[in-house]
């Protein structure tokens, strides 16, 4: 399962707890790592982060991994 988030929102993110130069190296990182993944094959499960919930995005993981049924009264 890999989760996904867009390079602002991932920068954003990062920018919360990092500053300056740590803020810099850590974007550097994040960027190599993201292009890194994105050669994963589709076997691998992309889940989006922009914009939703913990919540949502923890319901849809485990009905990916077959852990959960999402249903009516799911969150």
């Amino acid at each position: 399962m890999l989760l996904t988030s867009s390079d602002e929102t991932a920068a954003e993110r990062l920018g919360r707890r990092e500053a300056g130069s740590a803020l810099a190296d850590h974007l550097d990182r994040s960027r190599a790592a993201a292009e890194r993944l994105d050669t994963a094959g589709p076997e691998v499960a992309r889940v989006a982060t922009d914009g939703r919930p913990v919540v949502r995005i923890a319901a849809e993981i485990l009905e990916r991994a077959g852990w959960w049924t999402v249903g009516p009264a799911a969150p």
